[in-house]
């Protein structure tokens, strides 16, 4: 958690294989989380976190990602509900954007390499971690509003 984060009021956690599938089921759970805390799916602010951690998490696999490995997913709820931590943790500490690095932008004809300009865009901030000398944290935060009803 960067060194200004609020404290979590809510808070969840989870080991995901490093694989494609392992990405998709992170995204998943974000957003299946986020439905038990009152934003449903099709809230803008479900659909934005479902985005970040997919771009994060597959990030993880391609770039952070060994066979047999997992990387980590963690949500955190803070300031009354109103600012959302994501956290993806890999194992490849070497790879990946440092803080205050420039953005490269890809060519036009570029199938890759705009994850990190989504999340930039998305995100009201975001970094990188580095706890221990084998891992790596990246994340970003998102500042909600006030919970959106669930129509439930």
């Amino acid at each position: 958690m960067p060194a200004d984060a609020p404290s979590p009021a809510r808070c969840v956690q989870s080991l995901l294989s490093s694989c494609p599938r392992g990405a998709r089921r992170a995204r998943w759970l974000a957003v299946r989380w986020l439905e038990e805390w009152g934003w449903p799916p099709r809230c803008v602010a479900s659909q934005d976190v479902a985005l970040l951690v997919s771009e994060l998490a597959t990030n993880a696999v391609l770039h952070g990602g060994r066979p047999g490995w997992y990387f980590g997913l963690r949500l955190a709820v803070a300031d009354g509900g109103t600012t959302l931590l994501v956290e993806v943790t890999d194992v490849a500490p070497e790879q990946g954007p440092t803080n205050g690095q420039a953005l490269a932008v890809p060519g036009t004809d570029s199938e890759t390499g705009r994850g990190m300009l989504l999340v930039d865009t998305i995100a009201d901030r975001w970094g990188v971690r580095h706890a221990d000398p084998f891992t790596k944290t990246v994340w970003c935060q998102l500042d909600l509003g006030r919970p959106e009803p669930s129509g439930r």
